[in-house]
């Protein structure tokens, strides 16, 4: 079996596997108390308190209009791997919801933290292999091409709404409730794709920049780039080194600048992702 082969199936059963435990955290932790989850499942849950027809039916019947209008607008990788995701996310919501019968958690609060954790997990697992369950994924990129909005705030804005309307059929104590869950899912889906150690990028000015960025790359194997500048107020030419580290290295790259120079400039910057030699592929 040729390599990509055997990559694209990994892919796949860790997609499947993110919908499965995701379709868990809804049947088990969420519905039952009536809460709701993000974008196009949170519309979903909605219309099934109303209606109770089962959510898998209602996300595969929400997401063909999107798909539609998505097919226009979107690359066909992303379609496919999300119309994958999308079929995958409703038959799992139809095949565990029997499990309702057999776990429940009677404690709102720690169904509600239950189900942002699993939550989180499933979707970390998803997103990590660049999946996507279509939905507010696929209406997030439409407009952010036509209107050059950050996908984090279109996202943000469409679980606005879905709480909004999930406050005037419930209660203002289970939206509440609702948002708890969403954050902690947001949280544990952060901590999933960036990793308990998050990276940093460390910039220093200095007048020794070879002798800085020597002890880095021989004491911490990180490398290190060499940009030219000069002090605004006095002048004076000085070397710019850029280098990115783990948060555990940021002790060591500060005693090891400091040595060679006392009176260098040192900040530090959080990083999303790094990409390249010494560090993960890219998560999308």
């Amino acid at each position: 079996m040729k390599k990509t082969s055997v990559d694209f199936l990994r892919r796949a059963l860790f997609i499947a596997l993110g919908c499965l435990i995701l379709s868990i955290s809804i049947n088990i932790f969420i519905t039952p108390h009536n809460l709701l989850s993000g974008g196009v499942s949170g519309i979903a849950l909605i219309l099934f308190y109303v209606t109770k027809i089962p959510t898998g039916y209602l996300i595969f019947l929400l997401n063909i209009p999107i798909f539609m209008i998505g097919m226009k607008q979107v690359d066909r990788e992303f379609i496919v791997i999300s119309f994958f995701g999308m079929i995958l996310f409703s038959f799992t919501l139809i095949f565990t919801r029997p499990l309702q019968n057999y776990f429940y958690i009677e404690d709102l609060l720690a169904s509600c933290i239950a189900g942002g954790v699993v939550s989180g997990i499933g979707n970390g697992l998803i997103f990590r292999q660049r999946g996507s369950l279509g939905g507010s994924d696929i209406i997030s990129v439409v407009l952010r091409k036509k209107y050059s909005i950050e996908m984090s705030t279109l996202i943000f804005g469409i679980n606005v709404v879905v709480v909004s309307f999930g406050m005037m059929l419930n209660s203002v104590t289970l939206s509440i409730y609702t948002l708890i869950s969403m954050y902690i899912s947001s949280s544990v889906l952060n901590l999933i794709l960036d990793g308990l150690d998050r990276k940093k990028m460390l910039i220093i000015v200095t007048t020794k920049g070879d002798k800085c960025a020597e002890g880095l790359t021989s004491k911490m194997k990180r490398g290190v780039t060499i940009l030219s500048g000069k002090g605004a107020y006095t002048g004076e030419e000085k070397q710019i080194l850029q280098c990115a580290i783990s948060s555990r290295q940021i002790a060591t790259a500060k005693k090891i600048v400091l040595e060679v120079d006392p009176h260098s400039f040192i900040s530090i910057i959080d990083v999303a992702e790094v990409q390249g030699r010494g560090f993960k592929g890219p998560v999308f």
